[in-house]
Parts: structure tokens; C-alpha cells; sequence
């Protein structure tokens, strides 16, 4: 199995990424928050955005809980 340190993610914010978190149990999953107000969650291994929260402001921190 290839281990990989980068990624190129599909429909990434449109601002500087402020944070990013794996999953706890999985790097299958990716937590990234920006500038641009919103949180993303995306699948690595198939290269797609699950969710996407929007914010009034900035987010500057992640986290699985």
C-alpha cells in the first residue's frame, strides 16, 4: 500500500486553509476549515468534499470529536 503526504483535493476553499484534522480512526477522512468562512469534510480516497459548512466569519481551527 502506497503511503502518501500529499494530497490535491478537489473543490478546495477559495481562501487560505487555517487548519486541517484526520480522522481518529481513519486518514480516510479530512477536515479542513479557511479563511473563506467555511468547514470541509473530505473523503481522500475518493477524492470528493462530503459536507461543507459555512460560517459568518473565518474559521480558524478543527477538530473530530
Amino acid at each position: 500500500m502506497e503511503s502518501r503526504t500529499e494530497f490535491k483535493i478537489k473543490n478546495p476553499p477559495s481562501d487560505a486553509i487555517s487548519a486541517v484534522e484526520f480522522g481518529p480512526n481513519s486518514t480516510q477522512f479530512l477536515l479542513v476549515s479557511s479563511w473563506d468562512s467555511t468547514v470541509r469534510l473530505y473523503d481522500i480516497h475518493g477524492n470528493t468534499m462530503r459536507l461543507k459548512y459555512n460560517h459568518d466569519s473565518p474559521v480558524l481551527d478543527v477538530a473530530f470529536q
